[in-house]
Formats: C-alpha cells, structure tokens, sequence
C-alpha cells in the first residue's frame, strides 16, 4: 500500500515538473520577424507596426505596445534594426537575451505624409518646379550630413551603421546646406572609430571672419575651422546565452548575435557564427558575454598527460609507440610528447583523437623503438 502511493506521489511530483518545464520553455520562445519597410504617420513607432511578434497572449501585447522609435512629418527615412529593438527591451526591462530577431536587418519607416512632394518630383512637364524641388532637396542636406558620407567611404561602412557625434566651434557650421563644391574637406586624423578631425573650408565664405583659435591655414590663406567627430559602429557580436565551463564544447544552442556599438575595433569580438560553434571554450565565460578569440579554442583532441598513440611513418615502415602528452593540443597544433620507457621527448603533431604524429621513424630514438615499437 505504502509503495503505491509512494509510487503515485512521484508522478505527480514529476507531472508538475514537466508542467513547470514547458510553461517557461514556452515564455522563452519570443520571436520578432522585422520587415522590409513600412509606410506610417508621424508620432511613436510601436514593435508592432515594424514587426509581427509571436510569444504569448500577454506577453505579446506587451511587446506589440514597446516603443522603438518616434518621428514627425519633416523627419527623412528611418531605419529601426536590432539596436533599437534591443534598447527597447533593455528599457522595458525584458532580457533581449530571451527574444530572437528574425526577417530584413533593418525596416525602413516612411512617412505617408510625403506623397505630395513625390508627385512634384515625377512631373516631366514642370521643369521649374522640378528644380526647385531639387535645389530643396540639396538644401537639407547639411555639412554634418557630408561628412558623415565622407567617413562611410573612407572606412567603407554603411552610413546605416555608423553613428557620429560631431561638435565645431563654429556655432551653427554644421547645419550649413551643402552645395556642389561649397566645402573643401580634408582629414587631420586617420579615419577609424572612436575621435577623429577634419579641417573644413567653407569656399563661400573666404573673406568672413572665423573663429580661427583652432583652426588650421590651407591653401590660399583661408582659415579651416576643425570639426571633431566621435565614431560609433552599429555590429553584431556573438555572445553567449549560458555560461560556459572550461572545456566545454560550444553549440548553437549556447550562442546568439547581440547588437551592440562600439568605438574601438577591440571591442568588437567575433562577428561569425561558425568560428564559435563546434570550438571550446578556453575558460569559464559567463553568460551574455561577447566572445573573443582567446576565449575559444580548437577541439583539444589530445589532452595534457594523456596516454596516446606516437605514430611515426618512413617509406614502408611505419613505427606506434605508447606516449604522454605533455601539453593539450588540437587538430594541426605543435606539441611535445614523452614516448617509450626510457621517457624520451619528442615533438609532434597531433593529428586524431589521442593521436600524434612524427615527421619520420629516424626521428625516434632507438631507445624508445627497441622498448614498445610495433613495426608492420
């Protein structure tokens, strides 16, 4: 009697279980599909009208609620992508760690209010409206907007990635419209991440008096006045979702791409999947933690102070021995091993599980060949 219900209170214990198991399996599984482009009005951008959410009932009314973004009638094309989704998150105190991101990199929002101008800038008839639009169309863009073109191509990034603090001396210098060959830019620094400085000459201001206190002189007296620039770079970085222990060989199930911005190559860590997966992990590494190179390792096929196999090969002979590893390698690595009784030291390369090879058979000294060689 008493082992029956004995019996019965385990599977209830173990019925609850799996019920708890599979109620939070199912609240980790949010996933947000972000699509091309949208056409929206101006005010809040809401996840739901750049994305189409699947999660539960409600939670998914409150991730269709999350603000990404905002803008008015007279704001350009926006790009909401993962950074934004994820700084949504951060700021509604949802772990982005538990959301997965899936469709277009980016979703362009337009504004509806824009089809009047169209109709202006497609009509062949009106030539005078035509480049009136246009010269509209040169005056929005500013200096600042010029140069952040300018270092999208000197580092060859999208602009659509790049994020650029400028800052000038010149009050107002940088909202100047841009027109064909008005500034003459040239770097002071290189162009990287993080400070950088250009010297810029405004042509149709030759004679007016500028603020010249750190400005430099170029060509034909003119004063440049500097303009300086703080860099950040929209990446996706593999982190990990778990901790890791030492030794432990990476899955896709322990790793995700986390958007992030940065201003120093340094930190940007590994951008490519598969350098992670299959590797293992040469330290302990915590959870949402960017990976970096020395983190990783390859497969250590041949452990330190395992017993392994010496194999060495010359013309027909081919010599085994009984070794010890004295140092951990993977595939192709380059390690020192102590082979036959008399413990000589020989160098190889390890080339299987518990495996390591020699360049040829006179590389083995006769001591360890006469003690436990196998020739065949």
């Amino acid at each position: 009697m008493y082992r029956e219900r004995n019996i019965f209170i385990g599977l209830v214990f173990w019925a609850v279980i799996a019920a708890v198991t599979s109620a939070v399996a199912a609240e980790s599984k949010d996933e947000i599909f972000l699509r091309k482009s949208v056409a929206l009005d101006a005010g809040p951008i809401r996840l739901a009208d750049v994305a189409l959410v699947k999660s539960q009932e409600q939670q998914k009314a409150r991730l269709d609620n999350l603000i990404v973004g905002r803008f008015t009638v007279n704001d350009k094309d926006i790009l909401v992508g993962n950074f934004e989704i994820c700084r949504a998150l951060a700021q509604a105190q949802i772990n982005p760690a538990t959301v997965d991101i899936f469709g277009a990199s980016y979703c362009r929002v337009m504004v509806k209010n824009a089809q009047q101008v169209k109709k202006v800038e497609v009509d062949p008839e009106n030539e005078v409206a035509q480049s009136a639009v246009n010269r509209k169309t040169e005056q929005q863009q500013t200096l600042a907007d010029e140069l952040t073109r300018t270092v999208a191509q000197l580092t060859g990034f999208d602009m659509a990635r790049l994020k650029i603090d400028w800052r000038c001396n010149q009050k107002g210098f940088l909202q100047r419209p841009t027109e064909k060959n008005r500034f003459k830019i040239v770097p002071r620094t290189v162009i990287t991440l993080g400070n950088i400085c250009f010297d810029v000459v405004d042509n149709q201001q030759k004679g007016s008096r500028l603020d010249t206190k750190k400005s430099s002189p170029v060509e034909g007296g003119s004063a440049a006045v500097a303009v300086y620039g703080y860099v950040q770079l929209l990446c996706e970085s593999v982190t990990t979702i778990r901790r890791l222990q030492m030794g432990e060989v990476i899955t896709a199930a322990d790793v995700k791409f986390m958007p992030r911005r940065i201003s120093n190559y340094r930190d940007l860590g590994i951008t490519n999947m598969d350098a992670v997966i299959g590797q293992e992990a040469a330290r302990a590494i915590p959870p949402r933690t960017v990976v970096f190179p020395n983190m990783i390792r390859k497969l250590q096929l041949v452990k330190r102070d395992q017993d392994i196999k010496v194999h060495s090969k010359a013309g027909q002979v081919q010599v085994t021995l009984r070794g010890k590893a004295l140092a951990g390698g993977g595939f192709g690595d380059e390690i020192m091993v102590r082979c036959g009784k008399n413990k000589v030291m020989v160098r190889g390369v390890v080339t299987g599980l518990g495996e390591v090879t020699i360049g040829g058979a006179s590389n083995i000294p006769s001591q360890a060949i006469g003690t436990t060689s196998n020739k065949y």
